[in-house]
């Protein structure tokens, strides 16, 4: 049976095996089970799922359903797969003539996820036990679903629990079902009993690299029988149809592979690893493939535990103990026309013979658990054993384990991992890195999940947009390795790990053809770009491998904008984009000598992209692009000082962005996260109702940089976008420079400071105010502050923090406003900052405080600082101690002034408490004259068959391009003759799966038009010229001709 037939006959059987099911009447409860698929589209990996036994196979359509790489849905790999068990269960005794029972009855039961001759399965959805009260009754279980960790789920909590109650998710997208086999309908034959097992299947995904091409299944099976026997002679395994790509009839080229155990430097120690590994591959390419062929590889991770000891080889020579885990017993294959047809065929199939010459008066004989014989061999650089080239055909295998008993009552797990490699040395690394994943318990640092973005192809460039989910998304395992009480413990991992974007472009999609565009690193203390941690080989020699890490410290604080305009591109070629966030963690740390922690080896992880697909081209003719405008509000800084760029991103693929204004303001100082001694600036994005939608803050770095004009010190900040409010919010703020010109500022050599006394009897003329520190008055540049004097004083010994208040003992300590910019300034402790405290004189914290008294130091009463100014409170010759009797009273108020040198001179300020208002004008389209068709264009002109924009031989391409954003094409012969007619719309409807619904979206900056260079009876048009007539409703035309050559 060729597999085109193949395929119809497991269609068919799909749509007699449920739809009947689906359609009997509620009291039948097989047919109210709720049969589902879904996808596993976390990594590169791509594979349906189900909660019916079956994966690997897209059970909607028949077809195969498992593809690598992400984004090449053709490119597929198994045809159908799942889990099959068999055992001999007691079903009664013997019966003797005097009515004794003598001797147990013993059945032989396989109970199949995936029959390979026929696509069947002999699993329902569900447990068997589900009586909840939450739940209705077995069998009609609605929520018996498959869940995915990354989706919605229809509304239902994720059904896994941890210790604590959390949901317990393990990798980047998990999934989980269950299933039985209790059905004795669903069984093919009358005679092949269910085995009462119930098997719960989970899936876990990672990306990065190695782990995005893998997935792992886990399958815990429960002997669940109402009879309470034991499953006796018990194995269990993985049935696998691998076909990579077409292998109907002449076309099954395929081949297979099998490593038991090997020699492997492991973890630094040489192991004798049992390796438990089948592969498939093939020698030749496949016909319309973008990529050549890969290897599929199964690992068998893990097995039942022994119940009794176990022959592996059944010659003594290996025996597996009691307790110990048996690991894979068999790996047998056969062909489509050697499939195992019956119960007892497949059981000894699992139990590692050669059902096609079983010979049950010497069943040694055809004993056969691993591939033996002579058509298997060793090959250079394909491990283990494979099989030679003549024996290409349509395989499939079977990994199993066993005999075990499956104690009523108790559960079995199997877990493997599928692999996907484009060669055999890279399935080594692989493998081995699936074996650490399993290992370490499946924890440990992983890559960030795929990033949300989108693609607008414009005239000649395309732009890309992304939001900032990944940021926003706690690392998982950071509870964890945070306890001081974890094992893992690790106080430098970080909660929020993504560190910025890498965008790609390929003009395939294929592997190997991607170009990196841009790396956006988000603006914070770091710059490490680290490739990844790898197991590598190592000195070239095989199979040797450890561990290490590569990084690099290359990057830059280069802010992430949320989206990248992509330009010089040819309209009408199809461009393939992806969008990777990477994040940034410690895998160890150390303790400097103040008893701080601090990471040693960073590790940054690049997480899998989605690939998506656009085309550059024309954009509407008549279409007026939205807008903005940015005004002044109130404050000290104006627009000269931002160069910033509001961009409406998503104006190209809804109706219209809705008049809208947002106030960008900005408000106190923070410390700089690259220097607590400079300023960072605050700022907060509100809409029209007063909301906040984003709030960030713009930090100073520790440099300063001399303009070569004026040899004076420039402090520049240079570009940061505002990283909340991104791509998906509508719009983008980005601040491409924030310049400080402290050649403009009030500072020491340009302006003169002087105090006064405003309120009191201090006398002024013995206070000497100056700069504390050149260049620093980009805290708030302001001309005047107030200083106001207060007088604390408490009955009884008082302790208010660090601080402690004597009996009756009178305690100074200070208000001060910075009045352009009405702003109170803060105390703190910190020698150098925005901030004030008594003491300039000294470095040391603790001897700069809030308080002061007459037992205070000298130091203490020497005088003031704040932000970047002092005053010595009693300058006679050298700065002295404030004379505690002399000292100001309650409520005395002090100014200190800065006038500048120049009077004429501009002077810029920080930006604080200073409001922009930005408003947000809809997109529009102007009305159609003739003159405005005079710019459509048909490409190529003239059309010269397997032009470069055919995408093949069968399916070519004119287009018509800078259309308005609604017109009629008509297309005619000279003599007349219409050929063809094209609408030509932005609006359009996109429809569910179902097809039940609709969507009415946009693209108003499509200004093409394509024919596919058939006329209206799907004819191709002779060679020639020809007329075409664009016509708009409101009446514009235009009329041109182009050229067909052939």
């Amino acid at each position: 049976m060729n597999k085109l037939i193949k395929r119809f006959l497991l269609t068919f059987l799909t749509l007699v095996f449920v739809l009947p099911l689906m359609a009997r009447t509620a009291t039948d409860d097989y047919g109210s089970r709720n049969f589902d698929q879904q996808m596993l589209d976390m990594n590169q990996v791509n594979m349906y799922i189900s909660n019916f036994g079956i994966f690997g196979q897209n059970n909607t359509t028949g077809n195969s359903g498992a593809f690598w790489p992400a984004g090449f849905p053709a490119e597929t790999y198994i045809f159908g797969a799942g889990v099959w068990i068999g055992a001999l269960v007691d079903t009664g005794f013997t019966v003797d003539s005097a009515g004794i029972d003598t001797t147990w009855l013993t059945d032989t039961l396989v109970s199949c996820g995936y029959n390979p001759n026929s696509g069947a399965t002999e699993y329902v959805p569900g447990d068997i036990d589900d009586n909840s009260p939450d739940r209705p009754s077995p069998y009609t279980n609605p929520w018996d679903i498959i869940y995915i960790s990354t989706s919605e789920n229809s509304g239902q909590a994720w059904p896994l629990r941890n210790s604590e109650g959390g949901d317990s998710v393990v990798s980047m997208q998990d999934s989980y079902c269950e299933y039985n086999d209790k059905e004795e309908s669903a069984h093919f034959t009358t005679d092949n009993k269910p085995l009462g097992v119930e098997i719960a299947q989970t899936s876990y995904a990672w990306v990065g690299p190695l782990k995005e091409d893998m997935v792992f299944l886990k399958f815990d099976i429960r002997n669940d029988r109402t009879d309470s026997n034991d499953l006796k002679k018990c194995f269990v395994g993985v049935v696998a149809d691998n076909d990579i790509g077409n292998e109907a009839g002449s076309a099954a080229n395929d081949l297979l592979g099998f490593i038991d155990v090997d020699s492997v430097n492991y973890n630094g120690i040489d192991t004798i690893m049992q390796i438990n590994v089948g592969y498939q591959f093939q020698t030749a390419e496949e016909a319309g493939w973008s990529h050549f062929p890969a290897i599929i590889s199964y690992k068998y991770m893990e097995s039942p535990i022994a119940t009794e000891p176990v022959d592996l080889y059944h010659d003594s020579s290996y025996i597996i103990a009691k307790g110990g885990r048996i690991g894979m017993t068999t790996f047998n294959f056969f062909t489509i026309a050697t499939d195992p047809a019956t119960k007892q065929e497949r059981y000894l199939s699992l139990a590692g013979y050669d059902h096609t010459v079983f010979n049950p008066n010497n069943p040694e004989s055809s004993f056969r658990p691993f591939p033996t014989g002579e058509y298997w061999t060793t090959v250079a650089g394909y491990p283990g054993k494979r099989e030679i080239d003549t024996r290409k055909g349509d395989k499939r295998f079977v990994m199993a384990s066993g005999p075990f008993t499956l104690f009523n009552d108790s559960t079995a797990t199997v877990i493997i991992a599928i692999i996907m490699s484009e060669d055999t040395s890279e399935m080594y690394d692989k493998i081995l890195m699936s074996q650490t994943i399993y290992d370490a318990g499946w924890l440990g640092p992983v890559a960030p999940s795929q990033v949300n973005f989108d693609l607008v192809g414009l005239n000649k460039k395309v732009r890309i947009y992304w939001d900032n989910t990944q940021e926003l998304t706690r690392d998982k395992y950071y509870d964890f390795v945070s306890s001081p009480l974890s094992p893992a413990y690790n106080p430098s991992y970080r909660e929020f790990d993504v560190e910025g974007y890498n965008v790609y472009r390929s003009k395939t999609g294929a592997g190997g053809s991607w170009e990196l565009l841009g790396k956006f690193d988000l603006v914070n203390e770091y710059t490490a770009i680290v490739v990844d941690s790898l197991i590598y080989k190592l000195n070239d020699q095989p199979n040797k491998y450890d561990t290490i890490y590569y990084y690099e410290t290359l990057g830059v604080n280069s802010g992430v904008p949320y989206f990248f305009e992509d330009s010089n591109l040819v309209n009408g070629i199809t461009y393939y984009y992806t969008v990777r966030a990477y994040d940034l963690n410690y895998i160890d740390y150390a303790v400097d000598a103040h008893g701080n922690p601090y990471g040693i080896t960073p590790l940054i992880l690049e997480g899998a992209g989605k690939t998506k697909a656009v085309i550059p081209r024309s954009t509407t003719s008549n279409y007026i692009a939205s807008g903005y405008s940015l005004n002044y509000i109130s404050g000290n800084v104006d627009t000269a000082n931002l160069d910033m760029v509001v961009v409406p991103v998503l104006d190209t693929m809804v109706k219209e962005i809705t008049s809208d204004t947002f106030t960008l303001h900005f408000g106190l100082i923070d410390s700089s996260i690259y220097e607590v001694t400079l300023p960072a600036y605050t700022y907060v994005i509100t809409d029209k109702s007063g909301d906040t939608i984003a709030e960030n803050k713009l930090a100073l770095k520790n440099y300063t940089e001399i303009d070569p004009a004026t040899k004076l010190p420039v402090v520049i900040y240079v570009g940061n976008a505002i990283e909340i409010c991104n791509a998906y919010s509508g719009f983008v703020f980005k601040i491409n420079n924030f310049v400080l010109d402290s050649t403009n500022w009030l500072m020491n050599g340009n302006s003169t400071a002087d105090v006064k006394v405003v309120s009191g009897n201090y006398v002024d003329s013995i206070l000497y105010p100056e700069y504390a520190k050149e260049g620093r008055q980009f805290f708030h540049g302001s001309k005047l502050y107030r200083l106001t004097w207060h007088e604390v004083v408490y009955p009884t010994q008082t302790v208010i923090g660090t601080d402690t208040f004597l009996p009756n003992d009178t305690n100074l300590t200070l208000t001060i406003l910075d009045v352009d910019n009405n702003i109170e300034i803060p105390y703190n402790s910190r020698n150098i900052g925005d901030n004030w405290h008594f003491n300039w004189q000294t470095l040391s914290t603790a001897s700069c405080p809030q308080y002061i008294n007459s037992t205070s130091t000298a130091t203490e009463r020497i005088g003031i600082y704040f932000s970047n100014l002092k005053i010595s409170f009693n300058k006679t010759g050298t700065p002295k101690p404030m004379v505690w009797a002399n000292r100001p009273k309650d409520g005395d108020v002090w100014e200190l002034a800065l006038t500048p040198n120049d009077s004429t001179a501009t002077f810029k300020y920080p930006p604080i408490n200073s409001s922009f208002q930005f408003t947000l004008t809809p997109n529009s389209f102007s009305a159609v004259e003739d003159s405005l068709l005079n710019n459509v264009k048909v490409v190529p002109n003239p059309y010269v068959v397997r032009s470069e924009l055919d995408m093949d031989y069968n399916y070519r391409r004119i287009l018509f391009t800078n259309l308005p954003q609604v017109c009629t094409i008509r297309i005619y012969t000279l003599s007349g003759e219409l050929i063809k007619t094209i609408e030509h719309n932005i609006n359009f409807y996109v429809y569910s799966a179902t097809g039940s619904d609709s969507t009415l979206v946009y693209d108003n900056t499509n200004g093409t038009a394509e024919w596919d260079v058939l006329t209206s009876n799907d004819q191709i048009p002779a060679a020639g010229i020809y007329i075409f007539h664009v016509q708009t409703p409101s009446g514009a035309t235009k009329i041109g001709k182009f050229a067909v050559i052939k």
